[in-house]
């Protein structure tokens, strides 16, 4: 069996435990602002969610989630305390000649990317961070035949061991929040 019909098999096993672990008081759902955005894009919100915590999952005061003012400069991530220490940083990278730079939650990519915001500043607003993901995972759903090559091309639209990879990575998140 291929690899994407065995991941787009887990994703429907988990949607379909998801929808009867959502009847129960203890079922875990993506917080608001994820299934707000993914609901205006017709996305599932733990796929949204589960992307953004492979990208930028940090552990902070003993809670593990995805981190609004994380950067990804030369392929190592970088966790700042503020948005603006998170500006600054971007700002001085932009400034530099590098323009591929991830940024925020859901690591969106500068040089590809920037169209989507008025500037790096609002690059670093999660919320519009997270908008802009799902409008770039929903770009890649069009052009890709299913949500799991959309998952891996999000990561790597052009190389499929990477994009397989990360696929898995993001099942992975989705099964942890699950419990399953």
């Amino acid at each position: 069996m291929s690899f994407e019909i065995t991941a787009l098999l887990k994703l429907i096993f988990r949607c379909f435990i998801t929808g009867l672990i959502f009847l129960s008081v203890e079922a875990y759902s993506a917080p608001f602002v994820y299934e707000k955005i993914a609901r205006n894009v017709n996305l599932d919100p733990d796929i949204l969610y589960s992307i953004a915590l492979v990208e930028s999952g940090h552990t902070y005061n003993n809670q593990y989630g995805p981190w609004p003012w994380t950067l990804n400069i030369r392929d190592k991530a970088y966790f700042y305390s503020s948005r603006i220490e998170a500006y600054y940083a971007l700002m001085d990278e932009l400034d530099n000649g590098n323009r591929s730079v991830a940024i925020g939650p859901m690591q969106i990519y500068w040089r590809w990317n920037s169209d989507y915001f008025e500037s790096p500043w609002e690059s670093l607003d999660p919320y519009k961070n997270i908008e802009v993901g799902s409008m770039v995972l929903m770009y890649f759903l069009k052009k890709k035949s299913t949500m799991i090559e959309a998952i891996g091309a999000y990561y790597s639209p052009n190389k499929k061991d990477q994009a397989d990879k990360y696929v898995t990575r993001v099942l992975e998140k989705m099964d942890y929040l699950k419990g399953l």
